[in-house]
């Protein structure tokens, strides 16, 4: 007569409770490393659209609820923007010169990108004159019309150059004597955005113009993945291109 078995001894429980741990362990591990590198690469590729969007947005005339807003000259030649009564706003004295990029490499504290509209003088100071050169454009940053876009924490800006060097912002211009496009990268902190963009095109804040290429450098958050939007500005326009990189 055969004896039933009682069951399982605690040793072979123990056994079989380990191995079962170890496998939903490396499941799970597995599992995370697939997320974060699926959001790593979403999150550039995000990034890079939106880049392109605003880019692509760009054009002189007048911006959008214009009649919200009045923009006069101050004091010093320059345009300023101030909200006023719905349907009342006169903008006569300005053009959108186009929107200015800033970004904060190294500082996980602000994984965001502002977005600055900037505004320029539709003519040579009190003549009437039509601004036709880059030299009259006195161009400024309309405060109220900042914009931020927050990108997610699965990747790190670790760098962003221009020719080599560090340059944190970009800004994109539509120049009013051709139409054409041409970029302009500067080195600067989020306190001094505005006086530098006002010396966009007098050599202000290490300006590089026009600019050949901005390159955005991301790192996966607590891995190894790298990549770069290259961000290029040609008379047509703006392109963006994601170049996987061993480096930033």
């Amino acid at each position: 007569m055969i004896k039933a078995r009682a069951g399982y001894t605690i040793v072979e429980v123990i056994i079989v409770l380990a191995v079962s741990s170890a496998i939903f362990v490396s499941a799970v591990t597995a599992t995370r490393g697939r997320t974060s590198k699926t959001g790593f690469f979403q999150t550039v590729q995000d990034v890079s659209s939106k880049i392109q969007g605003v880019s692509s947005s760009i054009k002189s005339g007048n911006f959008n609820d214009s009649d919200n807003y009045s923009c006069t000259l101050d004091g010093t030649g320059y345009p300023v923007l101030t909200s006023v009564a719905p349907g009342s706003g006169i903008n006569d004295d300005c053009i959108v010169l186009g929107r200015a990029l800033q970004v904060f490499p190294g500082d996980t504290s602000r994984p965001y990108i502002k977005i600055y509209t900037v505004l320029g003088n539709r003519t040579v100071g009190n003549t009437g004159q039509v601004v036709t050169s880059t030299t009259n454009l006195r161009p400024a940053v309309a405060t109220i019309l900042t914009d931020q876009y927050n990108f997610s924490e699965r990747a790190d800006l670790l760098s962003v150059r221009s020719s080599g060097n560090t340059r944190e912002s970009l800004g994109v211009y539509s120049t009013p004597e051709s139409g054409r496009f041409v970029g302009v990268a500067q080195t600067n902190t989020e306190a001094n955005i505005a006086a530098c963009v006002r010396n966009s095109f007098t050599g202000g804040c290490g300006a590089i113009t026009p600019v050949t290429s901005w390159d955005v450098c991301f790192g996966e958050s607590g891995g190894v993945l790298r990549q770069t939007i290259v961000v290029t500005v040609s008379d047509g326009g703006v392109a963006t291109e994601i170049k996987s990189v061993a480096s930033c």
